[in-house]
């Protein structure tokens, strides 16, 4: 799983450069395209010093995990729950459907609370 996990992370890292050098000269005035290159360039940082602390505190190299140290593990993994986040932001019709579903919330609510009263009534 680990070689798995180092596999993607380098495509990840392969990818942003590529990106940074395809669109960079282009777009540089996209305040659009600085976000997703932002969050991507986050993403990779996170994944890469996940990697690298990974290796020294696995590799026997006299480097003692510490709960501090652990701590910061556990929260560069949770960074990576954040990948989703990159095809949320290039769709913005999923972003409007989300957005429309989360508005209607409200009114399925009270519409469920009249259907639950009217079975309760004619039962």
């Amino acid at each position: 799983f680990k070689y798995l996990e180092w596999g993607c992370t380098a495509i990840f890292t392969a990818e942003l450069a590529l990106r940074i050098w395809a669109v960079w000269p282009r777009k540089r005035n996209a305040k659009r395209e600085i976000l997703l290159l932002s969050l991507d360039t986050l993403l990779v940082t996170i994944g890469l010093l996940n990697i690298v602390l990974d290796i020294l505190v696995t590799s026997g190299s006299g480097v003692k995990v510490s709960t501090a140290m652990a701590r910061l593990i556990k929260i560069l993994r949770i960074g990576r729950l954040l990948r989703p986040l990159r095809t949320v932001a290039l769709l913005g019709e999923l972003r409007v459907i989300a957005a429309m579903i989360a508005g209607s919330l409200r009114s399925l609510f009270w519409l469920v609370c009249i259907l639950l009263a009217l079975a309760y009534c004619f039962s």
